[in-house]
Parts: structure tokens; sequence; C-alpha cells
């Protein structure tokens, strides 16, 4: 179910654009930054359908049969998975998440056990496995999917994200990569893939029918929105959030709209974001 928020505020209407120079994010295009103004902005009225809730509901499926796997605990505190060609068992093992890394229709495993965590591929086959011996070692940062290909490659990514003072970042690791490394790999001394700006918010389709992409938000001074796929588009309030900062993109009037809440201050843009 779609999560709806309102907000009671009073609205001021801007246009325009302007364009900047003055950022050092990790990726930029060579011109600078650009900076689109918002459509509006002030204390709004904004109660919406957001499509860039998450609407991952934490199933996996990682034979690819289209059919979720049943997921339970085993009397030795285990992890059992039930799935259409049998069960996979991974004693004093648990489940953190799963998503499919590679690309091959199948969700991987990403399962935790004395303390560290280990990447299971989905083509493993029935049986009983140590995760020790079976999975791929991940270092601490290295255990959130985020559920877009940043790298290039098929499959989801590993987003490890770094909250540093006013600057925070992103690092992208390979989910492909992560695999390759094979049963007992250490994926500890993996080089990221790519840096992002920003603190990863949402997956979503930023006009009608086009493929999802990333948005980031970047706390600070003055909280904005950064785009993985959009690296020269950056959408910039002129406010610092105290309690709340929040994403919502919706339709209305015909077109589709990214508002970025900070506090009690709303602003609005149109989507996808473009400099005029």
């Amino acid at each position: 179910m779609r999560r709806h928020a309102a907000w009671l505020l009073a609205a001021s209407l801007t246009v325009g654009a302007a364009c900047g120079t003055d950022d050092p994010d990790p990726e930029h295009a060579a011109g600078g930054t650009c900076r689109p103004a918002p459509l509006r902005e002030g204390e709004l009225v904004l109660d919406v359908e957001n499509l860039a809730a998450d609407s991952h509901d934490g199933s996996i499926d990682t034979d690819g049969d289209r059919r979720d796997d049943e997921v339970a605990v085993t009397d030795d505190g285990g992890l059992r998975i039930t799935r259409g060609d049998g069960e996979l068992h991974f004693p004093g093992a648990g489940l953190q998440t799963g998503g499919d890394l590679d690309g091959d229709g199948r969700d991987d495993l990403i399962l935790h056990k004395d303390d560290r965590s280990f990447a299971v591929h989905g083509r493993t086959g029935p049986g009983t496995y140590d995760v020790l011996e079976i999975g791929v070692a991940l270092a601490e940062h290295l255990t959130y999917i985020w559920r877009d290909d940043l790298d290039g490659r098929d499959g989801f990514d590993l987003a490890a994200p770094e909250r540093i003072a006013d600057r925070p970042r992103t690092r992208v690791y390979s989910g492909a990569e992560v695999l390759e490394l094979g049963p007992g790999g250490d994926a500890g001394d993996l080089e990221p893939a790519r840096t992002l700006p920003g603190l990863p918010r949402a997956v979503v389709a930023l006009q009608e029918g086009a493929e999802p992409e990333t948005v980031l938000l970047v706390p600070g001074e003055r909280t904005s929105l950064r785009f993985a796929e959009r690296p020269d588009v950056e959408l910039r309030t002129e406010h610092r959030a105290s309690r709340v900062e929040d994403l919502k993109v919706f339709d209305e009037e015909g077109g589709r709209r990214i508002a970025l809440v900070v506090d009690r201050h709303v602003a609005v843009w149109a989507a996808p974001p473009r400099c005029r």
C-alpha cells in the first residue's frame, strides 16, 4: 500500500533555474552543478500518493520461479529456506536480506553467523551448508542491498552510506563482483565501483513509463536532493532539517513532481529535473 502524508502549510510560487560551479561532490558535470528552481515552495498543503514509498515486502525468490520462498528458523536457531526445487539449511545462520546481485533472476542472500555477514549465491542448490564455507565474507559496511543497478552491470548493488558532517556520501560496491569471489571468498578489500553524493533515499521512476532511478538526500545547511544518473543536477533548499527530512514523488495536473520536505518547509520541482 502506498503511504500518504499531509502537511498543512501556506504557499509561495517561484519559477526559473539557477546553475552553480561551486560543487566538489565526487561526481558532477564538467560545467558544474545545475540547480533548477522549484515550481513552488513554502508552507504548502501536500497530501499525495507517494510513488517513492518503499514497496519491497522483504520476500525472496532464490530459485527464480517467481514464487516467494518460505523462510523459517529451525529448532537449532539456524535458517531453512524452502523453494520449488527443495530445501536449503544453514545451521547457526540468520537471514539479513536478499536481492538479485548479478541479474540472473534469482535472489541472492545476505546471511549472518558468528557476528559476521556473508553473501550466498541464489544458485546454491538444495542441501545443508556452513555459511562460513559457502558464503563470501562481507565487511561490516557491505550488508545493505540497494535495489538498483548503479555500477552498469546487471543486478543490484551494495550501498555503504556515510554520514560525514555536511558532506555525506554513498560508496557503491558491485553486487556481481561480490558474488564472483565465490564460496569462501572475502570482499573486505573490494574497491567501490563509484561514489555518490548524499544518502540513498528512493528508487523511483521520475516520469511515467521510465526506468526507476536512485534519488539521494544530502542533509546539511541547505538540504538537497541528488540523482545517481543525473550527477549535474541538484534540487536544493535553503533549509537545514532539525526533525524531518522526506522525499515525495507524485503526479499532479498531468505531470510528475518531486517534493523535498524539510521540517515544515516544502519545495516542489517538476520531474524529471532539467536545467533550462
